[in-house]
This record gives C-alpha cells, sequence and structure tokens, in this order.
C-alpha cells in the first residue's frame, strides 16, 4: 500500500539548463519506509534573460510525499483500523525529516518543521489534519483515494474550512522561497544517503532567520555558537590532515582556548594567504567580543541604527567565514587527502591546489622533480582516480567539466588536463 500526502510550501527552483527542471524529485529512504519526494508545479518555465545570461525558474505550489508500506504492512494495518493517531504521527515524522534537510541545507528560513498536536479522543482534529495534508491511500501507486472517503467519511464544509485555517496556522502559504538547482542537488544528497543534519548548519539558518526577522541579540549568540562548531571542526579536519595525534590535538582544541583565539590565532596559521586576505577577521573578532558582553555582562543591543548596522557587517562577515570554512577550506583538505599516495606514489615536488566557494571547480598545479611524457600520463590517470571520491563531498564533481590540471618541470608549464583530455604542450 501506497501513502501521498501533501505540504503547502511554495519553492521557485532556478537553474541554468531547462532540462534540470526534470530532476525535481528524490528517492529515500527513512524509518524503514522507502519514500518519493516531488515538487509539484502547475506553471510552465520562465526565463529570465540578465546581461546576455540566460536563466530558468519553474515555481512550485507543494511537495508530494508519498511513502510505501513496509514488509510488515504497517500502513495498510493503520488503514484498515483506522488509526489515525499512528498515520498521522508518521506523516508528521517523515514530513519533519524532509523540511529540516530543506531548511538547512537549502537556507530557507520560512521552512520549518511543525508538531501535530493530537488529541486521541478528537476525531474531528484528525479530519482536519486530513484534509489539511491532503492524506490519500492507493494499492497500486497509481489509483488513489482521498483516506477519508475511503474511510466513509462524508466532505465537510466546516472541516474544510478549518483545515485551510490550520494550513496557515502550520505553513507560510503565501511566502515564496528560492533554490538554486544546486542547492537543490544537496538536499537530494542528504536525504538519498540519510545524512545527519549537523549542529553548525542548524545554528547558522537559526543565525539567518534571527537575522532576516530583526532579533539582533538572537542573531549575535546564534551566530558565533555556529562559528565556533565551524572552525573548531576545520581546525580538527586540519590538524589530522597534518598527521597530529589525536591526544595532540586535543591539547590545542579545548573549552580552554575559546573561540577568539582560535579565529585571531589558528586561523591565519592554518589558512592559505591567499584566502585568509578575503576575510574580516576584525569584525568576526568584535562579533565574538558583542556575545560574551550579551551573555556575561547582560550587554543590551544599541538602539541606533549605524550601530546596529555594524553588527549586521559583523554577523555578514562571520558568515561568509563559516561559509568558507565549511565548504570551501575544508574541500582544500579534502582534495589534498586524496592525493596524498599520488604525490608519494610519484616523488612530486608539490601540488597546488585551487577550488572556487560556490562552484565545483578544482584546479591544480603539479610541480614535478623530473619529466617525461609518459610519467605525467601515469600522474594524471592517479590524480583522476584519486579524485572519484571526491564525489562523496561534491556531487557536482565530474572530472572532464571541472578539472584542469597543470603539469610544471623548470617553471615551465609541459602538460595541462581539461575538459577530460590530456594535452603535452613540448611537442
Amino acid at each position: 500500500m501506497f501513502l501521498e500526502f501533501k505540504l503547502s510550501i511554495r519553492i521557485n527552483l532556478t537553474a541554468n539548463e531547462k532540462e534540470y527542471f526534470n530532476d525535481a524529485s528524490i528517492n529515500f529512504n527513512y524509518e524503514n519506509y522507502n519514500c518519493f519526494l516531488e515538487l509539484i508545479s502547475a506553471k510552465d518555465i520562465e526565463e529570465n534573460i540578465e546581461k546576455e545570461k540566460i536563466s530558468y525558474i519553474r515555481k512550485h505550489h507543494a511537495i508530494s510525499i508519498t511513502i510505501e508500506d513496509n514488509n510488515k504492512g504497517t500502513i495498510e494495518n493503520f488503514v484498515k483500523e483506522q488509526s489515525m493517531m499512528q498515520i498521522l504521527n508518521l506523516v508528521n515524522s517523515i514530513s519533519n525529516r524532509c523540511l529540516l534537510v530543506i531548511r538547512n541545507y537549502g537556507n530557507l528560513t520560512k521552512v520549518k518543521e511543525f508538531s501535530l498536536k493530537l488529541d486521541r479522543a478528537d476525531k474531528e482534529q484528525f479530519k482536519s489534519f486530513f484534509m489539511m495534508l491532503d492524506v490519500k491511500i492507493a494499492k497500486n501507486n497509481m489509483e488513489y483515494e482521498k483516506i477519508l472517503k475511503h474511510w466513509g467519511f462524508k466532505d465537510d464544509i466546516a472541516k474544510e474550512f478549518t483545515s485551510k485555517f490550520l494550513l496557515d496556522n502550520f505553513f507560510d502559504v503565501y511566502h515564496e522561497e528560492y533554490l538554486d538547482y544546486d542547492t537543490w542537488l544537496d538536499i537530494k544528497n542528504t536525504l538519498e544517503n540519510n545524512y545527519e543534519i549537523t549542529e553548525d548548519r542548524i545554528f547558522f539558518v537559526n543565525s539567518l532567520e534571527h537575522r532576516k526577522n530583526n532579533n539582533i541579540r538572537l542573531a549575535v549568540i546564534e551566530t558565533v555558537i555556529g562559528l565556533e562548531i565551524v572552525v573548531t571542526k576545520y581546525l580538527r579536519n586540519y590538524l589530522k590532515f597534518k598527521n597530529i595525534p589525536n591526544d595532540r590535538i586535543g591539547d590545542l582544541i579545548n573549552p580552554h582556548i575559546g573561540i577568539y583565539s582560535m579565529v585571531s590565532v589558528l586561523l591565519d596559521l592554518s589558512v592559505e594567504e591567499e584566502i585568509i586576505k578575503h576575510i574580516k577577521i576584525d569584525k568576526v573578532l568584535k562579533l565574538i567580543k558583542l556575545r560574551n558582553n550579551v551573555i556575561h555582562n547582560n550587554y543590551k543591543i544599541p538602539k541606533e541604527t549605524t550601530k546596529q548596522n555594524e553588527i549586521f557587517e559583523q554577523i555578514q562577515a562571520t558568515h561568509f567565514l563559516c561559509k568558507l570554512l565549511f565548504s570551501f577550506c575544508n574541500k582544500i583538505i579534502i582534495i589534498k587527502g586524496l592525493l596524498k599516495k599520488t604525490k608519494k606514489n610519484y616523488d612530486i615536488e608539490n601540488v597546488q591546489t585551487r577550488c572556487m566557494i560556490d562552484v565545483p571547480n578544482i584546479i591544480l598545479s603539479v610541480y614535478l622533480k623530473k619529466y617525461s611524457n609518459e610519467l605525467i600520463t601515469k600522474i594524471n590517470f592517479s590524480v583522476i582516480n584519486s579524485l572519484k571520491d571526491f564525489r562523496r563531498f561534491e556531487k557536482l564533481y565530474d572530472e572532464e567539466k571541472y578539472l584542469y590540471i597543470s603539469y610544471r618541470f623548470n617553471k615551465k608549464v609541459m602538460a595541462k588536463f581539461s575538459k577530460g583530455k590530456l594535452e603535452f604542450l613540448n611537442q
């Protein structure tokens, strides 16, 4: 048996190619149920031309989720026994898993989990929730029937009115959220692989929400909490890459070394100079001091617009640092880790790694101690194979599109790899 329901959330998906809109669905497993999520749209794809660049958008008015019954026939038994509470609890649980992933991986502050506060004795309340969520069932995943009709309940105008009232309370039905296709792939990857939602993402999105709602005090507190988590994770990853033993890592990263010291000193030691110059460290440090004053001294956020704008700039600088460390610097560490074996096996002098924050490009400069076309061919093959595991971190990665390598010997570029092809320049 199959159970289907809808969440009234408006998501506008943007993409650079029309064909990407065919990928607006996700198959995933949760709580031992196979599930299928799909963005629902009744509108055509819109084209947008800006500065001679074409992009596309499709507006979706709801999310549809289908749950396939498990081997025990749990859903079928619930339906037979009219176990309304159990069905709604299942719907609520799977809905919240999807909503939390969409919120925290899509940075959509208006999307929130919800709780159906159910009264076992109030059947009329149950009916309204079933109508609100448009719950349907089918035996073959094709011929769906409203679950209330299946149980023999007649249409009720009063219940329909109540369900619409509930809809406005549980979902921000008039607010539209925007998602680009790359972010949608992150959401898809998380649901498909049942990844956990990490605390740093939760605090980051919470701080974005507080910032939008002009709740500056909470925005400051949650931004710095998220920063502490991200910086600690990054430094642990960096030190592990440097082969520092765990006990020595624990000596360096512990509650006695505060976030202020980690940002003001340790980041300068671990992040490349080319990257660190883009980080407004002074603003980040000011936000940390402000958070400490708010927490420990009950400091009140100033009401003057100019001072509040300064705090917003500090929050923005901290958000940028979090994003940089979480997606960009960790990405470089992962790439260097994957290439360690290649570097050692072929006695390579150095491999410089460059990435871009929002796109999956990898740019490598390989400095050789010795040179031959045969050697470069072997190294190139090894690099490509080593980076295949990078797809677990960056779903969009494809060496034919996003990998660029230059091979250098005696200060000369001897060969290049791009668009999936290796070209020798010394011929």
